[in-house]
């Protein structure tokens, strides 16, 4: 019940922090829209701070949940792989055109704080990846030489599309054909086989 009530409070407040703001959010406003009293709010959370907190790291949890769930989905290292690449780069997508834009705005703001975000999301990814290229490597999936270099490669790939959605007058179509011959461009470049 007690993790319930508190993961409500969260999305309560992510709601509020998207439409009005978290300048203009107020605690009496959580607690409020949540139908819970200001003190089960104060019992979870001390200050508006330390529930911004708690937002940010659901929404990291919420990510790395989601690709892992669609790695797991997937049966050769080549897939899983394949997968990864797509679900982060959708997700760079997603965040610069979808509902979680307030995001954005929020680290344009905090930088710390978003560091410390993409550090949790990221730190899983390299383990996701090491994993899929030790099993590609073992598996003859994957060349060795070319497949260690893919953790870089990836983070130069994401970094691209950040930058070219918001510097470019691009379609949703457009960018969805980069990302997809992106992934084929590197899939094959560390592949022992093409497909």
């Amino acid at each position: 019940m007690a993790s319930r009530t508190r993961d409500r409070l969260i999305e309560v407040a992510r709601q509020l922090f998207a439409h009005q703001g978290i300048e203009n959010t107020t605690m009496n406003d959580i607690a409020t829209a949540s139908d819970r009293g200001r003190r089960t709010l104060y019992t979870y959370f001390r200050t508006k701070s330390d529930i911004y907190q708690a937002v940010i790291e659901s929404e990291a949890e919420r990510i790395r949940r989601e690709i892992e769930a669609e790695v797991e989905a997937q049966s050769s290292p080549r897939e899983k792989l394949r997968a990864l690449m797509s679900s982060r780069l959708s997700i760079a997508v997603e965040h610069l055109h979808g509902y979680q834009i307030w995001l954005r705005s929020i680290f344009s703001r905090d930088v710390q704080r978003a560091q410390a975000v993409r550090s949790l999301v990221a730190d899983r990814i390299y383990e996701m990846i090491e994993e899929i290229v030790a099993a590609g490597i073992a598996s003859g999936d994957f060349v060795p030489e070319q497949a260690r270099r893919l953790s870089t490669m990836l983070t130069m790939v994401v970094r691209g599309t950040d930058w070219s959605i918001t510097h470019e007058d691009t379609t949703c179509e457009v960018t969805d054909q980069w990302i997809s011959e992106s992934i084929d461009f590197i899939i094959d470049g560390i592949s022992t086989k093409q497909i």
